[in-house]
């Protein structure tokens, strides 16, 4: 690189009239490019920077990409989260309204009596074999492809 001295810029010539753009820039750079030096260490050196920055450019690029994506699709799934927790919490809510309304305003019917443990009958548990398993978990799902699909809710 060379050094030339460049005229500076007084308050007279900024008033007579105005600057180009790039005018405070204008001897800052070097106008030659790095293939007129006549160095190939340095040329090589450039042209490994310049690839250097473009790769760093387009992994931060495609990381960038990457980060917005994952972020709308936590909030995506966050949002479905909250709205599950505050569904969940109105129908505890409701529950917990029909069970109350039900208490205050309900009657027992006249056949039915408060239980009490002295009134628990307490029996033993059935015993099933082999054979009566298979055959019971046949009738049922029969039982359940015999009924008609109903559509909706």
């Amino acid at each position: 690189m060379v050094a030339a001295p460049h005229p500076r810029l007084t308050s007279s010539d900024l008033a007579a009239g105005p600057t180009p753009p790039l005018a405070l820039l204008q001897g800052a750079l070097p106008t030659r490019k790095p293939e007129d030096l006549h160095v190939p260490s340095l040329t090589r050196l450039h042209h490994v920077a310049d690839v250097t920055l473009a790769g760093a450019s387009l992994a931060l690029l495609v990381m960038v990409c990457l980060t917005l994506h994952w972020q709308e699709r936590w909030t995506l799934k966050f949002t479905n989260l909250d709205r599950t927790r505050l569904l969940t919490h109105r129908l505890t809510e409701t529950t917990a309204m029909l069970e109350q309304h039900l208490l205050e305003h309900g009657q027992l019917p006249q056949q039915m009596l408060l239980a009490r443990a002295d009134d628990l009958i307490y029996l033993d548990r059935p015993s099933y074999t082999q054979t009566k398993k298979p055959l019971l978990v046949s009738k049922w799902i029969r039982f359940l492809l015999q009924q008609p699909i109903q559509s909706g809710y």
